[in-house]
């Protein structure tokens, strides 16, 4: 069995890490998908992890960067 120094370590940390439970039944997903629409121009995600907000937002039609240090 390989050792991992942390979780981040994990190769299949980031295909598991948005069916955690209190990462995803959170409402805050919907709430920038409808701030979104309003949106007039490109769009910046900052700190935007495997995704989950910047994906449903640019599928919707919208201008979306995100970058991540993770």
């Amino acid at each position: 069995m390989e050792k991992y120094a942390g979780y981040n370590d994990s190769p299949i940390f980031a295909e598991l890490y948005d069916y955690v439970p209190g990462y995803k039944n959170r409402a805050d997903r919907d709430f920038y998908l409808r701030y979104s629409q309003d949106c007039n121009g490109d769009i910046l995600e900052l700190g935007c992890g495997t995704g989950r907000i910047l994906i449903p937002v640019a599928q919707s039609g919208c201008r979306i960067v995100g970058i991540d240090l993770s």
